[in-house]
């Protein structure tokens, strides 16, 4: 029977050559090794620090205590009784934060701003399968803005914004999806707020924004009423949504604007955040249409035309949208790590706004895609190797440099294997290792490019070791 001739195969060449076999075992070691450094890499958190550091230092126990009042007070549906107790507790916390900074700040260079507004409006909301006409009407948002005294709104002003829903499906009470971001973000402000106290001039050229809002569960209306008529929204060249599909750990980038302003952003974060995580992969999956959702970061993207990125915790979830996403299934560090990230981009970014505008980054709005420009925008190419401090990125090559380049690997390997397979006296132990060593070739590479610094060595030891 055949399987009984491939095994005589592998018995045979095991016991013919037995170096070639051993030099086998010890690649795929090698490459098994370095999967498992990257995978353990992927997933590991930074240490959570306690409510009693420093205010101007990111804590995951404050911003988990705050999160737990969230969750605290059940699901959350869009105009129900317990998201309008969210926003109120939401906003009487960020005044106690205001109310410190003016104690913390005797000079006054230091403004911080708190201020509720509702949104009314409708839009169209489509995909390939069919055309939504979304309404609404008196959709409540909270929001605060840290600047310097000369810091002033206008076209020429920049300000970085964070945005995070309130509102849960009526199933949930949302431990992650939304409470774990919330919690995030009113220490993002507690901390920026105390460093600037201690460094007004830190944040003279850029201001930070952060914006609590409505309905996204309900089809991203709060994010259009906050594009299309909060009084903040002019001065915002970029947007960090945050997100969960999941339920903790680390609160990976999966989607980013295209376009200039985008690769200086992104570049940004990449040197700014001290464990930066995510990949252009995420963002070609969500894209393609697989996953059957979208978040608010699509309306700051499409409608208010504004480069950003869109973050998501993605553990567990199975605990998507059911009531058992809940904070005690959070792993440790999650908030920590997504908070340290933030607070440090935020700092680099009011300290020195990029130069670019912003802009072209929609990709449905008709007055944008009929710039010639925007469709000659040069897609980017980023992720973060496990381990490793900031992005890999560069431009993706021309669609011929790219064809060429596969048809060259095509041939390589067709040579490769006809010089092996149609040999007139191939021998069977040559067969064997071209089957052992061709899947770990393309294994090991695969695991030099996705298991960081340290990996990709033991990787491509791996693969030198079969050849």
């Amino acid at each position: 029977p055949p399987e009984l001739s491939v095994l005589s195969y592998v018995m045979a060449s095991a016991k013919a050559a037995p170096s070639d076999f051993n030099r086998l075992l010890v690649a795929w070691a090698l490459v098994v090794i370095a999967c498992s450094y990257g995978y353990l890499q992927d997933v590991h958190l930074t240490k959570p620090v306690g409510k009693g550091a420093s205010l101007s230092v990111f804590s995951e126990e404050r911003a988990l205590a705050f999160a737990r009042e969230m969750e605290a007070g059940g699901p959350r549906p869009t105009g129900s009784a317990a998201e309008m107790h969210a926003f109120a507790r939401i906003q009487s916390e960020l005044a106690a934060i205001q109310s410190a900074a003016s104690d913390a700040d005797p000079t006054g260079d230091l403004v911080v701003e708190v201020i509720r507004t509702s949104h009314s409006g409708q839009f169209s909301l489509a995909d390939a399968a069919r055309e939504q006409h979304m309404v609404y009407h008196d959709l409540a948002a909270v929001a605060v803005r840290v600047r310097h005294r000369r810091w002033r709104p206008g076209n020429f002003s920049r300000a970085v914004m964070v945005s995070v829903h309130v509102d849960t499906i009526h199933v949930s009470s949302g431990g992650s999806d939304n409470g774990a971001s919330v919690g995030i973000a009113v220490e993002l402000i507690r901390s920026l707020v105390a460093h600037g106290a201690s460094d007004p001039l830190a944040l003279r050229d850029g201001a930070a924004v952060v914006i609590f809002s409505s309905a996204e569960e309900e089809g991203f209306m709060g994010a259009h009423g906050v594009v299309t008529s909060h009084p903040w929204y002019n001065e915002v060249r970029c947007v960090l949504n945050l997100e969960a599909m999941g339920n903790g750990g680390p609160h990976r980038m999966f989607q980013a604007t295209s376009g200039r302003a985008s690769a200086e952003l992104l570049a940004m974060w990449s040197q700014a955040a001290p464990k930066p995580q995510g990949s252009v992969l995420l963002a070609d999956i969500f894209a393609s249409g697989i996953i059957k959702s979208n978040t608010d970061h699509r309306i700051f993207r499409d409608v208010g035309d504004t480069p950003g990125f869109d973050f998501a915790f993605v553990e567990n979830t199975h605990l998507y949208h059911t009531p058992g996403d809940l904070l005690s299934a959070v792993r440790p560090g999650s908030l920590q790590t997504s908070g340290d990230n933030l607070l440090a981009f935020m700092k680099a970014y009011a300290k020195a706004p990029p130069l670019e505008s912003g802009g072209d980054v929609s990709l449905t709005q008709p007055q944008y895609q009929s710039r010639p420009h925007v469709s000659r925008r040069k897609p980017l190419t980023w992720f973060a190797p496990p381990g490793a401090s900031t992005y890999i990125m560069y431009d993706v090559l021309d669609p011929e440099i790219s064809r060429a380049l596969f048809v060259a690997g095509v041939a390589l390997l067709l040579q490769v294997a006809s010089g092996t397979y149609m040999a007139n006296a191939a021998d069977p132990r040559d067969l064997v290792r071209v089957m052992l060593a061709g899947p770990l070739a393309g294994f090991g590479a695969a695991a030099a490019v996705a298991a960081g610094p340290a990996g990709a060595v033991l990787a491509a030891v791996g693969v030198a070791a079969a050849a």
